[in-house]
C-alpha cells in the first residue's frame, strides 16, 4: 500500500471514488473494516466477474433443472 493510502486508512478517511475488487472482498470490506464506507464511490469495476455470471447462470439453471424433472405432485 502507499504510504498517502497508509495516512488515509489510519485516519479512516475511505474516499475513492472506484473501487476495483472481487464481489466478496468488497462486502468483507464493508462489514468488516472499520470507518469503510462506499458514500464517494461513483464506479465499481467487478474482479472476476465472468466467475460472478458463471455462477449466477449455474444456480438459475440447476434451478429449472429442479423445477422441470420434479416428480409431479400428487393432489
Amino acid at each position: 500500500m502507499a504510504r498517502e493510502q497508509r495516512k488515509l486508512v489510519a485516519a479512516g478517511l475511505f474516499l475513492a471514488d472506484i473501487a476495483r475488487s472481487t464481489p466478496g472482498r468488497l462486502m468483507d470490506h464493508t462489514t468488516s473494516t472499520e470507518g469503510f464506507s462506499l458514500a464517494h464511490l461513483r464506479y465499481q469495476v467487478m474482479d472476476e466477474a465472468d466467475r460472478v455470471i458463471e455462477m449466477a447462470v449455474a444456480s438459475t439453471c440447476a434451478r429449472f433443472k429442479l423445477q422441470t424433472y420434479a416428480p409431479a405432485r400428487q393432489g
